[in-house]
């Protein structure tokens, strides 16, 4: 997943991978966890392997599993297509950090655990109780 985001893991990190046989279709990692947020990284094989149940699979562990209140994910202005993956995900921009990228600007998207679409009945409040 690594050199597809293009940057080295991190020593701590948590993965989740969705998986057909033995190839790997997806990956998420979540690093700089602090109890509350973790920023989140995303790479994918092809154009349709995020289905429903695996972004619920994601976004219930980060939200009721680690307990985040809010995922981050920081793109390059330059990356329209990671750009519109965030907010098709339902993330919102929060702030742009001009001149921060070798491209432009860094966006930072967040998304607010109640803003979340993927945590309804299955993965939402019944998990928490």
């Amino acid at each position: 997943m690594a050199p597809r985001i293009g940057s080295p893991a991190p020593a701590h990190h948590n993965t989740i991978c969705l998986v057909e046989g033995e190839k790997i279709l997806a990956g998420v990692w979540l690093e700089n966890y602090n109890g509350v947020s973790a920023v989140l990284h995303v790479a994918g094989e092809g154009k349709r392997w995020l289905t429903r149940a695996f972004a619920e699979a994601v976004f219930h562990y980060a939200f009721n599993v680690l307990g985040c209140k809010k995922l981050i994910g920081v793109v390059s202005s330059a990356n329209t297509q990671a750009r519109r993956f965030d907010e098709h995900l339902g993330f919102k921009i929060e702030t742009v950090i001009e001149d921060a990228d070798p491209t432009g600007s860094l966006i930072i998207y967040s998304l607010k655990r109640s803003d979340c679409k993927f945590l309804g009945e299955t993965h939402g409040e019944a998990l928490r109780a």
